[in-house]
């Protein structure tokens, strides 16, 4: 026989009370008023062995948030108390969670109009005058200063984990206070007008003088970058070629990407891709000499022949490929575009094109 229990409003407050007990004891961990201090917080979870890396690398509770696993290996965690760590501050997170008071206090420092002409007074506001030398010395100014990552802050020498994500979160909070993604809109169709209104000379020379980035020009010549290959090159390709100040680097960046959106609303960007694949009218050669032969390409035919890369492999050789080839930056993308465009012309895809050519692509 089955027999039914039936339970009484007064029986089950009881057990009731338990489980809310229950419920609270597993969340005062991290509902608790917390110490003052990083020290006290480790502390209670039982971390305090990894105080001296938290002190080392100047994390305190402002920026506690911030710390990513990659963080806490980079400060010498081991595997298992990382993963441990980086639970206890999500579970942090998660209870803090609701309080944007701070966030609040930083918006209104960023947003209250007081700051000062040059880099040097932004810094000296938000307490972050030690570093103004590294700064200076890659020549970061408010231009340039919300395109900083927190890997380019790592470039200019802040090693601390705890004083990188402080400067990190200024400058993102800074940008937002700002409304920097309208004020970039509104520049970037002002940048572009006034580029596309502008005469480009006939060399990367030319380019490079009307943006007052003549001083780079030694290094687009080394590396053999024209303005055949310059839409193709990257912040990380910026690097690569020498710029190694962060603030040169994201200029540069910045007038490659209004001169590509310039040169994309006068259309010639179509013209340049019916000419390349144009250049794929004729039959390809039965060889990978061949094929460099007729793209002006030949010089970098041992490179070819050393990787084993042949007509057969041709089509799946990616810009990291050619650059652990040995190509420079400028015939890299040189390089990078041909494949693409014969890719392109060899799958038939170049039939949107064929009416402006005036012939059909295909050999």
């Amino acid at each position: 026989t089955t027999e039914i229990y039936t339970l009484s409003l007064h029986d089950a407050l009881p057990i009731f009370a338990m489980l809310f007990l229950f419920a609270l004891g597993a969340a005062l961990p991290t509902s608790q008023q917390e110490g003052p201090d990083t020290k006290s917080w480790l502390e209670k979870r039982g971390l305090s062995d990894h105080a001296a890396a938290f002190t080392k690398h100047k994390v305190d509770l402002d920026i506690l948030a911030e710390v990513t696993v990659d963080d806490l290996k980079e400060m010498g965690l081991e595997v298992g108390p990382r993963h441990k760590a980086a639970n206890h501050i999500a579970q942090w997170i998660e209870a803090k969670a609701g309080n944007h008071h701070g966030t609040v206090a930083l918006l209104g420092m960023a947003a209250d109009g007081t700051d000062g002409p040059d880099m040097q007074s932004w810094l000296e506001k938000r307490s972050l005058s030690e570093h103004l030398a590294l700064f200076g010395k890659h020549k970061v100014d408010l231009d340039v200063l919300a395109e900083v990552s927190y890997d380019d802050l790592k470039e200019m020498g802040i090693h601390e984990v705890g004083p990188r994500h402080k400067v990190a979160k200024h400058i993102a909070t800074f940008a937002e206070a700002k409304g920097k993604a309208k004020m970039a809109l509104s520049a970037d169709k002002k940048a572009v007008a006034l580029a596309a209104a502008q005469v480009d000379g006939p060399s990367m020379k030319d380019w490079l003088e009307k943006r007052k980035l003549a001083e780079h020009a030694a290094l687009f010549s080394k590396h053999q970058v024209d303005l055949d290959t310059l839409a193709q090159l990257t912040y990380d390709d910026l690097k690569e070629i020498g710029f190694a100040q962060v603030g040169p680097r994201r200029k540069a960046s910045q007038h490659i990407a209004h001169w590509i959106q310039a040169k994309a609303a006068g259309g010639s960007h179509g013209s340049a891709v019916v000419a390349l694949l144009a250049a794929d009218q004729a039959a390809d050669g039965p060889s990978m000499k061949d094929w460099l032969d007729k793209r002006g390409l030949s010089a970098y035919g041992s490179a070819f022949s050393k990787h084993k890369v042949d007509l057969d492999t041709l089509a799946d050789v990616t810009v990291d490929d050619l650059k652990e080839m040995g190509l420079a930056v400028g015939p890299r993308h040189k390089a990078a575009s041909h494949i693409g465009t014969w890719v392109k012309a060899k799958a038939g895809n170049g039939h949107a094109a064929k009416g402006a050519a005036g012939h059909s692509l295909m050999a």
